[in-house]
């Protein structure tokens, strides 16, 4: 088990949103159960946008008897802050990276393997499978107490290397930049491989620290960098297609208990509904997404040679945790379904 006490930042959080009057832990006056779910995904993304379908879809589902009140754009604190807030009960759901998930659960390593993934479709099939689904759900259950209602390719194609001032073609071409981390053992031990120097940055202070030179490079989804106009200040922006960022929303186990087991199929049933409308809003989205981002930053075309080397020099890290940290049963799994 990987539970966390409760923390200062929390308590900030939960001091914080009383002030606001918000009840964070499913309050109403009537019979109705109330969820409040916080996410840090921005107004206009399909994140954001298939979140606020699961909600309506839960309230149409149980006939009124399940609302979900969807506090995105970070109101409610950053991604580390309403994970933990979840994870202790004083939110219901909650976006948790599995980027900063790795603090409670190693459930999610995987997800951060270079190459695992061979493209967004086997993505999408390896959360759909029902054996595998299952199998990480309880893990994570498990590990955190909480409950995994949706799991999302965050947006819906893989990180891109931004820069800003060198142009990034091959991996040996990233030695000596500075780049953000979320501190995952995974992401750490890939930008250690590649000789980057790793800086811990919040999401919310990635623009300044690129503004400001307190880091030159980031790795991170291209819709990301458009929603937060990072790409003002990246000069290069290179599609390496080698990992995807992948996000859960996950229900505190206090929720869980006063749903009960019926409405909590019925919200189950509402999230994977909404996971696959999410989809086809990202198939579309990311079309937009590299023509707004070229407007301020080069799209770095790789040849099919650069693009293999991306994949050949980050494999070594499979030797470092397939079968250690991560589980080689999962991982066969995982590759059974490649195309």
């Amino acid at each position: 088990m990987k539970r966390k006490k409760w923390n200062t930042a929390v308590g900030g959080l939960l001091a914080a949103a009383m002030c606001c009057g918000l009840c964070l832990s499913g309050c109403s006056s009537d019979d109705t159960i109330v969820l409040r779910f916080a996410d840090t995904s921005v107004d206009g993304e399909p994140d954001a946008e298939g979140n606020k379908y699961f909600a309506q879809l839960v309230e149409e589902r149980t006939d009124g008897r399940v609302r979900v009140e969807y506090y995105n754009n970070g109101m409610l604190g950053a991604d580390k802050i309403i994970t933990q807030a979840a994870i202790v009960g004083t939110l219901d759901m909650a976006k948790c990276s599995a980027g900063n998930f790795t603090e409670y659960s190693d459930v999610l390593n995987f997800t951060e393997l270079p190459g695992i993934f061979q493209d967004v479709a086997h993505a999408r099939r390896v959360f759909q499978n029902e054996e595998i689904r299952t199998e990480l759900t309880e893990a994570i259950r498990e590990d955190t107490g909480l409950t995994v209602i949706m799991y999302d390719i965050d947006s819906g194609a893989p990180r891109v290397v931004g820069t800003t001032s060198k142009e990034v073609r091959v991996p040996e071409d990233m030695k000596g930049l500075s780049f953000r981390t979320t501190g995952s053992p995974l992401g750490n031990a890939l930008y250690a491989h590649l000789g980057v120097n790793a800086v811990t940055v919040d999401f919310s202070e990635l623009y300044t620290a690129l503004q400001q030179n307190l880091i030159n490079g980031i790795y991170l989804q291209a819709s990301w960098i458009d929603s937060s106009k990072l790409q003002e200040n990246l000069d290069y922006i290179t599609p390496t297609e080698v990992t995807y960022a992948i996000s859960v929303k996950a229900m505190s186990s206090d929720a869980v208990e006063k749903l009960g087991p019926e409405l909590l199929g019925i919200v189950m049933e509402c999230g994977e509904e909404a996971e696959a409308y999410k989809d086809g809003l990202w198939d579309a989205w990311n079309e937009e997404v590299y023509e707004r981002i070229s407007e301020s930053s080069e799209i770095v075309e790789l040849t099919e040679e650069e693009r293999a080397l991306w994949w050949e020099s980050t494999q070594v890290l499979w030797d470092d945790f397939v079968g250690k940290s991560i589980s080689q049963e999962l991982v066969d799994k995982i590759t059974a379904l490649e195309n």
